[in-house]
């Protein structure tokens, strides 16, 4: 999922498995590193992500390294192995399913998902994903626009750069918007704006990569609001795709409310919540000057798991990356991702 923000509290670990919940978190924060960001993680980075101290860090990258789930040398970024990939990436496809079923079936806001995704994603059973995947037609997005990973273990590219990487005049469809900060995603929802927006923007980052004059604001042109409508929130049946729910009768609570503004409109976005959005260009404009790869990124990469069962014997299952531990275990605050 994404940076800064603490665990849920609440949700046991699952019972019966090898692999325990705090395995399955530092797993799970190592790829979401990967995500985000084009190299390895290292294991000050790691420390900070999941808000322990760099010797418990430490001292688990030794354990997963042990158990073959990573490689880690000394003063070297820490990766996965196959094995630690394909947990990882069934991490993924839990979480990132069960924020899409909280959306889409109870009426939770965007906004509102992680936390109860996080509570529950170490539970839950095998069989209950699959039903949810199945009963919400296996989606390949979640909420955030957030790949989910199919039941065979692959994991799609996501060809995006940040919102603020683009140079003024450019036209851009958002891709994926991180979940780190909730206050983000309420002024998102509030404005229209989320996977599938078409906007232009209109006033370029400075050189040192913050959006607008002085690093303070981004004024975007918003052409048409989300396609997917952002769900703020409602009655448990409601759903995010802006049309009435045939199995509950009741409409669909979108960000559509009079505070909206039109398509067509110029809002102005603060620096933390354009560091949410995640882009591709529309095509280029006059005086183009956007660089061939994101600056300083590149696209998200793939990770492509094999269709085998994790090391716990387990068929790969779902978390987005860098989801929050539950209470208990380490907090997740650098959190990039779902």
């Amino acid at each position: 999922m994404s940076p800064g923000r603490q665990p849920a509290a609440g949700g046991p670990g699952r019972s019966g498995t090898k692999a325990s919940a705090s395995v399955e978190d530092y797993v799970k924060a190592i790829h979401a590193h990967t995500e985000w960001h084009p190299g390895p993680i290292t294991t000050t980075a790691l420390a900070a992500r999941l808000g322990v101290t760099a010797a418990s860090a430490s001292e688990m990258v030794r354990r997963l390294d042990e158990r073959g789930l990573v490689v880690h040398r000394p003063y070297r970024p820490v990766e996965l192995t196959p094995a630690g990939q394909t947990l990882a990436v069934a991490m993924i496809r839990r979480h990132r399913l069960l924020e899409t079923w909280l959306a889409t079936e109870l009426g939770y806001g965007w906004d509102e998902v992680h936390d109860e995704a996080e509570r529950l994603e170490h539970a839950v059973s095998d069989r209950l994903i699959e039903a949810i995947a199945d009963r919400l037609g296996d989606p390949d997005q979640d909420p955030h626009g957030d790949p989910i990973p199919r039941g065979d273990g692959t994991l799609a590219t996501v060809d995006a750069r940040p919102l603020a990487g683009f140079d003024a005049g450019h036209p851009v469809l958002v891709r994926r918007v991180s979940d780190a900060d909730p206050a983000a995603l309420r002024q998102l929802a509030a404005l229209g704006i989320g996977p599938l927006s078409e906007l232009t923007v209109l006033t370029a980052a400075d050189d040192a990569g913050q959006p607008g004059a002085g690093g303070r604001h981004l004024r975007v042109h918003r052409d048409t609001r989300a396609a997917t409508a952002v769900h703020s929130g409602g009655r448990p049946g409601e759903r995010i795709d802006g049309h009435n729910d045939e199995r509950s009768g009741g409409p669909s609570r979108t960000t559509g409310t009079a505070e909206t503004p039109l398509d067509g409109a110029d809002v102005r976005l603060p620096a933390a919540t354009v560091a949410a959005v995640w882009a591709v260009s529309r095509g280029e404009h006059d005086g183009c000057t956007l660089s061939p790869e994101p600056p300083g990124a590149g696209a998200i990469p793939a990770a492509e798991v094999p269709a085998a069962t994790t090391p716990t014997g387990r068929t790969p299952a779902a978390q987005t990356p860098g989801s929050r531990p539950a209470a208990g275990r380490a907090a997740a605050v650098d959190r990039t991702g779902a």
